[in-house]
């Protein structure tokens, strides 16, 4: 299912990024925050602001239904 995560600028990305994505606790703590200042600072130049200074992040949610059969 398609997401836009939408963030209230670099900032709030960057917060997003230290306490929310899964992969940035593999990174080493002692360069966790150079990691993501550095990716924040890469993606908003690829992807800047929109003219409310939103930064969006495209997203794929996976949602599953399942159902439980009894043998």
């Amino acid at each position: 299912m398609p997401k836009d995560a939408t963030y209230d600028g670099a900032e709030a990305f960057r917060v997003a990024a230290t306490t929310g994505f899964l992969l940035v606790q593999r990174v080493p703590e002692n360069v966790r925050e150079e990691f993501i200042a550095a990716v924040t600072q890469r993606y908003i130049a690829k992807h800047p602001p929109d003219a409310n200074g939103k930064v969006h992040v495209k997203m794929v949610r996976l949602e599953i239904d399942a159902i439980k059969f009894e043998n």
